[in-house]
C-alpha cells in the first residue's frame, strides 16, 4: 500500500452570482455560512501517476472536519479533479460522478473506502479531490483540514 498526503488545499468562494475567488486561508470549505457559497479543493500534484500501472484493489480517503460551521453530522460529497495545483480559473471543473461521501460531524475524521474499479480508475488518473455540498446552505457548511490522505492498496 502507498499513502499520499495533499500538497495543498484551498476553498473557492462564490460571493453572489457574479464573482468568485480562491480564499487565502488554505482551508477547504463547503456550503454557505451567509457570506458566499464554497467548494473545497485538495491538490496532490502528480502523486497519483505512481499508481497508473498498479493493480489497485482499494482506495481509502481520510479527511477531517474542523470545529467550525455546522457542528452536526453533515453529508460530505467528494469528486475527482485534474488540477495539480490551485488553478488560476475561478470556474474549475471536476468529474461530476461522485467518488464517495460520508456523514461527518465537526471535530471528526472519516475514511471513505472505495473498491469499485471504475471509481478507482477515475482517482488514479486524477490530480486531486474536491468536495461539493449537497446544497449551498448553512446545513452543509463545513470547514476541513488542509491535510487529506489517500491510501492506495495494490498487488505487485
Amino acid at each position: 500500500a502507498k499513502t499520499f498526503t495533499s500538497s495543498s488545499a484551498q476553498a473557492l468562494q462564490y460571493a453572489g452570482t457574479s464573482s468568485a475567488f480562491w480564499r487565502t486561508d488554505c482551508k477547504p470549505k463547503a456550503g454557505n455560512w451567509g457570506y458566499g457559497a464554497h467548494t473545497g479543493w485538495w491538490f496532490f500534484g502528480d502523486d497519483f501517476e505512481d499508481m497508473a500501472n498498479k493493480n489497485v484493489s482499494k482506495i481509502e480517503i481520510t479527511f477531517t472536519r474542523e470545529k467550525a460551521g455546522n457542528y452536526a453530522a453533515t453529508a460530505c460529497n467528494f469528486y475527482a479533479h485534474s488540477y495539480e495545483t490551485q488553478p488560476s480559473t475561478t470556474s474549475p471543473t471536476y468529474n461530476t460522478s461522485k467518488i464517495g461521501s460520508a456523514n461527518v460531524a465537526a471535530s471528526s475524521s472519516a475514511t471513505i473506502t472505495i473498491t469499485d474499479a471504475t471509481i478507482i480508475s477515475r482517482i488514479k488518473s486524477a490530480k486531486g479531490i474536491c468536495t461539493v455540498p449537497t446544497s449551498q446552505s448553512s446545513t452543509y457548511y463545513s470547514v476541513f483540514s488542509a491535510t487529506m490522505k489517500v491510501k492506495f492498496t495494490y498487488k505487485g
